[in-house]
């Protein structure tokens, strides 16, 4: 498969994203058309956007910007991966039951300990912590300011575990949630109201939990990312980001929260059907049931470039300026490399 190493920076036309979101005037120098001349930055209701004279888009020059690095990565960490989480500044894979992480795991206290386990099942970190799950069994490991390390005792058989900024949340085999961690926003919620839990997924500040009549959010809510629409059914899924959440039943994705720019509106209209979808601060990226891979959102670090001949995609994540997918032949990276988030390893 061909793929496009950072060193090099061969930089393809985006293939999905068809709107650059540009964060100054200056970066519009990062950009030419067709013909030579310089695009034109036009002031939209969504932000501001380059365009060609003749309406077209621009393509990069420079894959500089205030210090950051701009490629899409090799393939690499190929086979065995069960699991991807990223970080502003670390990518992160259980690949055939260890921790494998890159970029600057040495700025995380976890790491360590974490990459020394083996047979992992499920893995997860927040601002300062990180969990894994092992035969059922969670462990934790970092900073403990926000008892983000106490994890519970007497949980039953843990199946599946995600963690906010400070906190943390398992599904049982019981289908039930347990959380830990900072509870100042209500992100814990010993008094929710939901059994036979199928589905849970947590936000920085926030927790959900489905089963196949109803969702249940809890925490944060400045941005109305409780405010869960009534009338949901037949719930096959569930996706939390920083500040929203969707529910997928059938081909019919629904949203709530913050809309990030929009675009959250768009992916509810397409209709098509989503095996993994990962919703960022800014931007988000999803695979659909025709294992496509689609992003929405910020794109000033082509973080919503999605590079041409993914094969068989498989999970998704995003970060702050970066975005990465499991597919046939391993992990693919794209967008910032300011801290070597895409520099994926080689096994």
């Amino acid at each position: 498969m061909q793929v496009f190493v950072p060193k090099s920076f061969k930089i393809l036309r985006p293939l999905f994203f068809s709107t650059f979101l540009i964060s100054s005037i200056g970066f519009s120098n990062n950009y030419v058309c067709s013909d030579g001349k310089e695009p034109t930055l036009l002031k939209m209701a969504w932000g501001d956007v380059l365009r060609c004279p003749d309406g077209s888009e621009p393509t990069i020059i420079d894959k500089k910007h205030k210090g950051d690095t701009i490629g899409t990565s090799d393939v690499g960490a190929a086979g065995d991966i069960s699991h991807i989480e990223l970080g502003h500044d670390i990518s992160c894979v259980v690949r055939k039951g260890r921790v494998v992480c890159w970029g600057r795991p040495g700025n995380y206290e976890w790491y360590d300990d974490i990459s020394k386990l083996k047979n992992i099942d499920d893995f997860t970190f927040g601002s300062s912590h990180a969990c894994a799950v092992k035969a059922g069994k969670v462990y934790c490991f970092g900073a403990n300011k926000s008892n983000q390390l106490n994890v519970p005792s007497g949980i039953e058989k843990v199946v599946e575990i995600k963690a906010g900024a400070y906190h943390t949340c398992v599904l049982t085999e019981r289908n039930r949630v347990v959380c830990w961690g900072l509870n100042d926003r209500g992100q814990l919620n010993p008094n929710r109201n939901i059994t036979e839990v199928k589905h849970m997924d947590v936000g920085r500040y926030i927790s959900c939990a489905a089963n196949e009549k109803k969702i249940l959010c809890w925490g944060s809510k400045e941005e109305g990312q409780l405010m869960v629409p009534d009338g949901l059914s037949n719930i096959d899924d569930l996706f939390v980001g920083y500040r929203s959440g969707c529910v997928q039943s059938g081909q019919k994705l629904t949203c709530w929260g913050d809309k990030i720019m929009g675009h959250l509106n768009t992916l509810e209209e397409t209709k098509e059907g989503l095996i993994d979808l990962d919703i960022g601060l800014e931007h988000l990226c999803g695979i659909t049931k025709e294992l496509i891979v689609k992003c929405w959102g910020k794109n000033s670090r082509g973080e919503s470039e999605v590079p041409i001949g993914i094969n068989n995609p498989k999970k998704i994540a995003v970060a702050a300026g970066y975005s990465c997918v499991v597919e046939k032949e391993g992990v693919v990276c794209w967008g910032s490399n300011r801290y070597g988030q895409l520099d994926v390893p080689k096994f």
